[in-house]
């Protein structure tokens, strides 16, 4: 089976649909996409004990953002991201962007 055709069987089911059932259809998939990213940037936020490893134990995630010159591969800062933020890890991204966008 081609990638291409893999998931044709849902798109051509919407496709197939009228343009104010198919704009609901598209409406609920990015509002699933959106609830889906939520949760899991709240899981990676998670610094605390709330998700449990048994009674003792608990897992946390620890989130590495490198920037790197693709010239040299050099690492030229890196961070941990979920670490002391002040905000949830989404709200970070555009200042990233503006920061490193024309890095040289």
């Amino acid at each position: 089976m081609r990638i291409g055709t893999l998931h044709r069987k849902e798109y051509d089911a919407v496709a197939a649909l009228g343009p104010v059932e198919r704009d609901g259809a598209i409406a609920l998939a990015r509002k699933a996409v959106d609830i889906y990213m939520q949760y899991i940037l709240a899981l990676l936020t998670g610094t605390g004990d709330e998700q449990r490893f048994g009674d003792d134990h608990a897992v946390n995630y620890r989130l590495v953002l490198e920037v790197k010159s693709v010239k040299s591969d050099e690492v030229v800062e890196g961070f941990d991201i979920n670490r002391d933020c002040k905000r949830v890890i989404g709200d970070y991204f555009g200042r990233w962007l503006n920061r490193y966008g024309n890095h040289k």
